[in-house]
């Protein structure tokens, strides 16, 4: 065992002895072992395989035991938990969670993790001694092929989903082998449940993989867990089955778009996945009749992308979903108008446009904004405060004078903006926006006439304003306990529950039921931080509370 781990520190590499290190966090849950009068040790590459030198403290009346070390920053741990303090008392690997495994051809029985940089402690699980996962959670072992990437970022790759909180760079993928077969790896623990995810090839958005359409589902990948821990493993970055051996085929590819409705820009480019990783910079030329354009060289694969038109140095992104295209040959792409899927119209001469939304159904914040792909920077960066309506406060507007864009995409955000916008929950009401390709939705003008618009909507929903005096729920809400685990109550004093949506600050939806009772139970297994809990009775009426989850 000693020369065999030897062998494995050796292939690993020793940091030396002045590089950065990361405090981790070693845990291991000894229910249902003997625990002998040794105690209980971990030993690794960290600290040269000596299986008595590393003793693990017990937590409390638990049978939880852990201990902090300090482990190079950037590298791959590989340890083992030894219910002793020598190595016939070490546990033995399953072949799940195993360094070396059928998935990239490697010959090693040792645990591993990823260990980034961090200033924070980084907590591996309490995982059950000689098994895969900690107590109640399932293990995911992720795996992804870098090979027909023209390049690897130095700043590694990582995976980013529902289950740590869509913070690319925070899962770093280890390539445990070779850099040769370009094949990264991570194991996650999760609850019972359905979780979206997708590859980064970074640690930053902007540099994740666009999920080909045919396994995306709102652009992300997606994994269900029930019964058993799960392998995904080997797919080629950015599509949906293995990378193929042979040479992919290339062709030429022009792209055009007709910036004849646009104003305020001097130049445009495009990004996209297998473009630039949606990093941009790929400009196009200026040609006849405001009609830019540009010829790439691409290879077979599905090409997901959008423009971008710039002032400046600052970019402002379509707001329609990603454009999809799947080259068979050299082609040059249908024209179409920036921010739209159809040819433009004439543009009319600047107009005022007044933004106004209902928030007769909605628990009303602090403050109301519209944002959208025509302000300067657009969206998030760009919001516009609207004021209460004097005569109606559940009313609020702000107008936009001059509007010089054609066609623009918007939505309201009932508070910060950052967290909070439109997401239309109720599937029947969508009828007005289209899909942003991120898992959200915007609204969509095209102005027609130099004549000032009012585009007066309810909150989330496709209704014009002022068409519904439905009132609020306001206090008739319980919602208990809160904080809470694993599940809580809603409640209702005057009616009966219809809907019960539970949403992400960034809108995605992660629970949805449908009842007709006063009183529900909700199930929220696997979820952790703040939620909104969107309630409808079955009267139509409707409220949103946060929930903090543990």
């Amino acid at each position: 065992m000693k020369k065999l781990l030897l062998i494995a520190l050796m292939v690993s590499g020793i940091t030396g002895a002045f590089a950065q290190t990361r405090k981790v966090k070693f845990s291991v849950d000894m229910t249902g072992q003997t625990v002998g009068s040794n105690g209980v040790h971990v030993a690794g590459n960290f600290q040269s395989w000596k299986p008595a030198n590393t003793a693990m403290t017990k937590v409390g009346s638990s049978n939880i035991y852990t201990v902090i070390d300090n482990v190079p920053e950037n590298s791959v741990v590989e340890f083992k938990f030894i219910n002793g303090n020598d190595w016939p008392q070490a546990e033995g690997v399953p072949s799940f969670s195993q360094k070396g495994n059928s998935v990239n051809g490697g010959t090693n029985d040792n645990r591993w993790a990823f260990v980034a940089a961090g200033t924070d402690t980084l907590d591996l699980g309490a995982i059950v001694f000689g098994g895969t996962a900690p107590t109640g959670k399932y293990a995911v072992r992720l795996a992804v092929d870098m090979a027909k990437e023209s390049s690897v970022s130095t700043d590694g790759v990582s995976v980013a989903g529902d289950f740590q909180g869509w913070a690319p760079g925070k899962t770093r993928m280890a390539n445990l082998f070779s850099a040769d077969n370009k094949i990264y790896e991570a194991i996650v623990f999760v609850s019972a449940g359905t979780y979206g995810y997708k590859f980064v090839n970074g640690n930053a958005w902007g540099k994740d993989e666009s999920v080909q359409s045919a396994c995306a589902t709102s652009g992300n990948r997606t994994v269900t867990v029930s019964t058993a821990d799960l392998t995904i493993g080997k797919i080629c970055y950015g599509t949906c089955a293995a990378c193929p051996t042979r040479a992919i085929p290339t062709y030429k590819v022009t792209f055009k778009v007709d910036m004849s409705t646009s104003c305020d820009f001097d130049t445009v480019d495009v990004a996209g996945g297998k473009i630039n990783g949606w990093a941009g910079g790929t400009f196009l030329k200026k040609g006849a009749n405001k009609i830019w354009s540009v010829t790439l060289t691409l290879d077979s694969a599905e090409i997901q992308y959008k423009y971008r038109k710039i002032k400046g140095t600052s970019p402002s992104w379509e707001g329609v979903a990603n454009r999809v295209f799947v080259p068979h040959s050299d082609t040059t792409l249908a024209l179409h108008c920036f921010d739209s899927y159809t040819q433009c119209t004439p543009v009319p001469s600047a107009s005022d446009i007044t933004f106004k939304v209902d928030l007769t159904k909605e628990i009303i914040a602090d403050s109301v904004f519209v944002i959208g792909s025509f302000t300067t920077p657009q969206w998030q960066a760009g919001k516009i405060k609207l004021t209460v309506d004097p005569m109606n406060s559940n009313y609020y507007s702000a107008t936009v004078t001059k509007m010089c864009p054609g066609t623009f995409n918007y939505k309201f955000c009932n508070g910060n903006p950052s967290t909070i916008g439109e997401d239309f929950p109720d599937t029947t009401q969508r009828s007005c926006v289209t899909a942003n390709g991120i898992g959200g939705f915007n609204r969509g003008y095209t102005r027609t006439s130099a004549s000032p618009v009012e585009l007066f909507s309810v909150y989330n929903t496709c209704q014009l304003g002022g068409t519904t005096s439905v009132s609020r729920l306001t206090s008739e809400v319980t919602i208990a306990p809160n904080p809470a685990v694993g599940s809580f109550n809603v409640s209702l004093a005057g009616s009966k529950i219809s809907k019960v949506v539970i949403t992400s600050l960034d809108g995605r939806i992660v629970r949805s039921l449908s009842a007709n009772e006063a009183t529900i139970n909700v199930n929220v297994n696997g979820l952790n931080g703040v939620y909104f809990v969107n309630i409808t009775d079955n009267i139509g009426r409707t409220a949103t509370k946060k929930i903090v989850l543990q």
